[in-house]
């Protein structure tokens, strides 16, 4: 069998001293971060086009596109629902009872989607969906008790928590080779930011339907997620794969006790604790913001259920324009800098809405920009703060508080609404988050300081064909995870036919 031999060394970290990254320099040009923007979206697209090659990949990630939209639409859909029936206390009581619940059952996504085939969870969650959105949309066209409607509306909340881990986890099993794995995580990663706009979008369609021909906009909009999860789920049937090998029973077992591993570490360790605890307030600003957005439209500036859709949109561009910063800001060696610029961009222009109401759709997409910023700075540091062997259930905390104090955030919004009133309510939400921020500053530098990465190997990585479709925090994550291997001239590395089980990345080497 033929040999490669390498003369001098080859490394995927340095010994020593990293040297600075030139991306991460305080004068980084205006140019370069266009630069960057337009590479990372060329990227994107790129991976989503990929993604549509393979044909079970496309089916998944198709099926992907109806629970993204659906996550969004649905949400929208109930709490104006929840105003018809019962006001601003309506929506802050039901969205407590839908995301309480899910808070709770979201860690178990993972435990499924290891004990059973995954492509059959992602079928049972997807078609539970589809069921639960005709129910509600059934109850609302024919004016069945609210409880009735309530019931149906919040357990596609429920069920929706166990899709998005299943299908994380399916997608290694899809994909034919890693260079397509890596550009599928991209392009889910795309679809979720694009279903940020596309499913209040949606909402709006069906609120304009609806009032149109004097029937339920909420029952609408939930029949046409019915039919859009109905075509992600015959998708999902047509999936095809060898599915995980069973997984024995003690072991099993084991994964339920490790459920509370996550909390407990995140809890016991005070950089993780003060870094989930004020991500967390986003979510529960954004609590307020999903009783305030009706509360807006349909009392303030009387713009009716379509201007509820409209106003959730505008938080939704502003998202995808917070995700092109994130990219640039992502890429920095300190984090902090964007975290707190990422707070007050979300909440002075929240706090601001209360004193300039018609100025809404403009600032409420400043803000959804800057909560953007803020999350994906907070997730950034949190990833390269803890261990790889922890991560996975570090995160599940992670989407659990955040699922939890948004429906805290709702209930607690509603109640200021009632009796401070609506322009109020705005300003003491907008103030949350950069109050907390500030007030944190230094605990949150150190844990910016404590969680570097090595330049070096993430300059070498990005320069490397096969990881170029890869988010900054997944790059970030390999170049903190990889070993330093230097080889004397005439040492065999790898022979042809041997079993891979690593991927080496040359820095310096002379061929021989």
């Amino acid at each position: 069998m033929p040999r490669v031999t390498f003369r001098g060394h080859a490394r995927t970290r340095p010994r020593g001293p990293a040297k600075e990254n030139p991306i991460d320099d305080q004068s980084v040009s205006s140019t370069s971060a266009i630069a960057e923007i337009r590479r990372d979206l060329t990227a994107s697209s790129r991976a989503l086009v990929s993604s549509f090659r393979n044909a079970n990949l496309a089916r998944a990630q198709l099926a992907f596109v109806a629970f993204s939209i659906c996550e969004w639409a649905s949400f929208i859909a109930l709490m104006v629902f929840a105003f018809d029936e019962g006001g601003a206390a309506a929506v802050g009581v039901i969205s407590l009872v839908q995301l309480i619940p899910a808070a709770v059952i979201a860690p178990l996504g993972s435990v499924l989607g290891d004990r059973f085939r995954r492509e059959r969870v992602f079928l049972l969650a997807e078609a539970s969906m589809c069921v639960a959105c005709a129910s509600a949309a059934a109850a609302a066209l024919l004016d069945a008790p609210a409880l009735v409607v309530y019931a149906a509306a919040c357990s596609v909340g429920w069920i929706l928590t166990l899709v998005r881990p299943t299908h994380g986890a399916l997608l290694p099993w899809l994909a034919r080779d890693p260079t397509e794995l890596t550009t599928a995580y991209t392009a889910a990663g795309l679809i979720e930011s694009m279903s940020a706009l596309l499913g209040p979008l949606l909402a709006t369609i069906f609120f304009a339907l609806g009032g149109s021909f004097g029937i339920s906009g909420p029952g609408l909009v939930y029949a046409a997620l019915a039919v859009l999860l109905g075509v992600g789920s015959v998708l999902i049937v047509r999936i095809r794969t060898p599915g995980p090998p069973a997984e024995p029973e003690h072991e099993r077992s084991a994964v339920f006790r490790e459920l509370g591993v996550g909390f407990r570490y995140v809890w016991s360790d005070p950089r993780p604790r003060v870094l989930v605890g004020t991500l967390g307030l986003w979510t529960f600003v954004l609590g307020f913001i999903d009783v305030l957005i009706v509360v807006l439209a349909l009392d303030v500036l009387g713009i009716g259920e379509t201007g509820v859709g409209a106003l959730s949109a505008a938080l939704g561009i502003g998202g995808v324009i917070g995700a092109a910063i994130a990219v640039v800001a992502g890429s920095r060696e300190r984090l902090f800098p964007a975290f707190r610029a990422g707070s007050f961009l979300y909440g002075v222009p929240v706090s601001a809405i209360g004193a300039f109401p018609p100025l809404a759709p403009v600032l409420l997409g400043v803000a959804g920009s800057g909560a953007v910023l803020y999350d994906v700075s907070g997730r950034t540091m949190l990833q390269r703060l803890i261990p790889d062997q922890k991560l996975t259930r570090s995160l599940g905390v992670l989407e659990s508080v955040y699922m939890g104090s948004e429906g805290l955030g709702a209930f607690a919004g509603a109640a200021l609404v009632a009796s401070l009133g609506t322009a109020w309510t705005f300003v003491i939400a907008g103030a949350i988050v950069p109050v907390v921020c500030l007030a944190l500053r230094r605990g949150l530098r150190a844990v910016d300081v404590g969680a570097r990465v090595p330049a070096e190997d993430l300059a070498l990585l990005r320069t490397t064909s096969l990881f170029e479709p890869l988010p900054p925090s997944a790059l970030e994550r390999l170049a903190r995870n990889s070993v330093p291997v230097v080889v004397s001239a005439g040492t065999v590395v790898i022979r042809e036919g041997d079993v891979g089980d690593r991927v080496y990345v040359i820095a310096t080497a002379t061929r021989t």
